[in-house]
């Protein structure tokens, strides 16, 4: 038997992730840039990621913002940007 399925973060966190984005002054498109940039790859839906991407690209966008700890929130765990 294998484990628990891993799923995406799904719309409603995306959602919620979108609007943190904006609260630290991130442009709509500016979200996937800053998600490509930490990620190494193309994000065409935020909806799509991992919790645990989503908690790398959190913390990378609070790092760029000049935040020396990330804003945890609802998005895992705090981690080295």
């Amino acid at each position: 038997m294998s484990g628990p399925e891993i799923l995406p973060i799904g719309k409603t966190v995306a959602c919620d992730f979108h609007k943190d984005m904006t609260r630290l002054g991130y442009t709509n498109r500016a979200h996937y840039e800053v998600a490509f940039s930490k990620l190494g790859r193309e994000v065409v839906s935020l909806a799509a990621l991992m919790i645990e991407e989503l908690t790398l690209v959190w913390a990378y966008a609070c790092l760029v913002r000049g935040y020396s700890t990330p804003c945890t929130r609802y998005y895992g765990r705090a981690v080295a940007a």
